[in-house]
């Protein structure tokens, strides 16, 4: 196996729902939405930098780069969206847009995503 199909197997391990990860509601854009496995970094509400008296949600979520159980493309330009749970497990389920790609290679996308 290779070092980076070796990654997007780690990758799929690290998001699974069972352990760490969970499931996410994924919508590109024009597109339709899927499921998919991901680790959520939730922060705490902070500064909007271009407004600064309101406060913002800015997530990190981490995501398989797998066609079936993850992603394989982002539309950075924040015209993708997806559903995240304010508290894991918990609760309803809120649409966040993608803001930035953080980081990527063979294994992840790690985006930025604010409400």
């Amino acid at each position: 196996m290779s070092f980076a199909a070796d990654m997007v197997t780690d990758a799929l391990s690290m998001c699974n729902p069972d352990e760490h990860g969970e499931l996410l509601d994924y919508t590109p854009a024009g597109g339709a939405e899927k499921s998919i496995r991901a680790l959520v970094n939730r922060s705490p509400v902070g500064p909007d930098f271009q407004l600064f008296d309101v406060g913002i949600k800015r997530y990190s979520v981490i995501v398989p780069r797998d066609a079936t159980l993850g992603l394989t493309s982002v539309n950075a330009a924040g015209n993708d969206t997806v559903k995240i749970k304010e508290y894991k497990g918990t609760g309803s389920a809120e649409v966040h847009r993608v803001e930035r790609i953080v980081r990527q290679n063979p294994g992840i996308f790690e985006l930025s995503v604010v409400r």
